[in-house]
């Protein structure tokens, strides 16, 4: 068996050859299993198959694999584009996790190949794997095989039961309304929000909405968004910043901050801090329990304004960037 997983290019181990398969995932069904299984080992991070599927559908060219026990799916890897960079960025993004029962049986190791083996096919040098500070031993693993810290994220969430619903407030000459309200607005909004993703600090790659068909595909007609719920700021009538939820359909009384954006000229005049309590008094009248955010560990001013409106520590979101792998034999750390 050795003898043959070697003429095989493979890196199982001889003695659990005939426990666990990978395949690539195929058909609805098994990307409902893969988002389950994705969303109870990384619960930060939770997906449906409706997303999986919109997502491939908006930047397509990814990989989806399942490893199975059985008839049973026990770990996961997905590889692909990272949307919020460039097309021609280096790196692409990657997952993969593997049930508590089932590890150290070098299935994580055979899901790193394969979704490194991806990555080289469609042009990229390097993977971006997201990690959580609450499983140091997953950071472990990735540092071991040559991974380091990319960009570090200080998670916060508010629970809308207990916390205060204050007035919008918004500063003079501004004017808080929404995508639903003012669809005419769809082609500015692309531009601020180019712009401000830009601005997002602690990363040398800067952040892009990419071009505006994609944008509209994926944050203004995805499954996680509503036009309802992204809100604009206009300031003497222009459109200046925005603040966007978006609405995980594996958690549905949660909601998640997507991405607030204030242009440069007009930043320092509270519109941020409007923008958010406009957010939390619509989510509090609309039935979401729960909001969710991150910062980078850079983004002091977004950071403060979350701290002001009581959001609490949640464990840090981490990106870790690492090399491709080999084909090393011998990493068992599932």
């Amino acid at each position: 068996r050795r003898l043959l997983s070697r003429r095989l290019g493979q890196t199982l181990d001889w003695r659990l050859m005939d426990d666990w398969r990978i395949e690539v995932v195929s058909g609805r069904d098994q990307l409902a299993q893969l988002a389950a299984l994705a969303t109870e080992i990384a619960p930060e991070r939770p997906s449906t198959a409706a997303e999986l599927e919109h997502g491939e559908q908006t930047f397509p060219g990814g990989l989806r694999l399942l490893a199975w026990a059985g008839t049973t799916p026990v770990g996961y890897g997905t590889a692909g584009r990272i949307h919020v960079y460039a097309s021609d960025f280096d790196g692409a993004w990657a997952e993969l996790g593997v049930a508590d029962d089932y590890r150290r049986r070098g299935m994580a190791g055979e899901l790193y190949r394969r979704l490194s083996a991806h990555a080289a096919a469609i042009g990229k040098t390097a993977l971006h794997v997201p990690a959580c500070d609450a499983r140091p031993e997953a950071i472990g693993w990735l540092e071991r095989r040559g991974y380091v810290e990319y960009e570090r994220s200080r998670a916060v969430a508010l629970d809308i039961a207990t916390a205060q619903v204050r007035p919008v407030d918004a500063p003079a000459g501004v004017e808080i309304t929404t995508l639903a309200q003012r669809p005419d607005l769809l082609e500015a909004l692309h531009v601020v929000a180019d712009a401000t993703l830009h601005d997002i600090p602690g990363s040398d790659e800067p952040h892009t909405a990419g071009t505006l068909e994609e944008f509209v595909a994926y944050d203004i007609e995805g499954p996680m968004a509503r036009r309802e719920a992204i809100f604009l700021a206009l300031v003497d009538g222009e459109l200046a910043g925005y603040a966007s939820l978006c609405f995980p359909g594996a958690q549905p009384t949660s909601a998640w901050h997507d991405m607030t954006g204030v242009l440069r000229a007009v930043r320092g005049r509270g519109i941020a801090g409007a923008l958010k309590r406009a957010q939390i008094a619509w989510a509090a009248g609309n039935g979401i329990l729960r909001l969710e955010t991150e910062n980078n560990v850079e983004n002091a001013p977004m950071r403060a304004i979350n701290a002001a409106l009581g959001y609490q520590p949640q464990p840090d979101q981490i990106v870790m960037r690492g090399p491709l792998d080999g084909g090393r034999v011998g990493h068992a750390l599932g």
